[in-house]
């Protein structure tokens, strides 16, 4: 799965250093990337370290043909910490998810990624 990543500069003995595990990232996805689902799955979630924004998030599902999958619309729960969409019942093949989604912390930060499954 291409995940980026973001940097959160922190302060230490006044140097600046990189604290990726403090910085709001990516946590799982279901289906998990690479996963071979024996039938459809009914969507698409993914979790992340901290809350999340809805209004600046997306999801995109493309099919084996790289056609864009029509889905549901975009759910926020877990307290913003998860995204997820619903999906119409999927054909066999491989399927390739895209989003991107903004951290609601100080930072704001931007965070993207995708990854594929497979429908038996």
């Amino acid at each position: 799965m291409a995940v980026k990543q973001p940097e959160c500069p922190i302060r230490v003995n006044n140097t600046n250093i990189t604290a990726l595990a403090m910085a709001p990232h990516f946590v799982a996805s279901y289906p998990a990337d690479g996963k071979t689902l024996k039938s459809s799955p009914t969507g698409v979630t993914l979790n992340f370290s901290t809350k999340v924004r809805a209004d600046k998030s997306i999801i995109r599902v493309y099919d084996p043909n790289s056609n864009r999958v029509k889905t549901g619309g975009l759910d926020n729960r877990d307290n913003g910490q998860t995204l997820s969409i619903l999906l119409p019942g999927l054909k066999p093949g491989r399927y390739r998810v895209q989003w991107r989604t903004q951290c609601d912390c100080k930072e704001n930060k931007g965070l993207e990624g995708n990854f594929s499954f497979i429908v038996k």
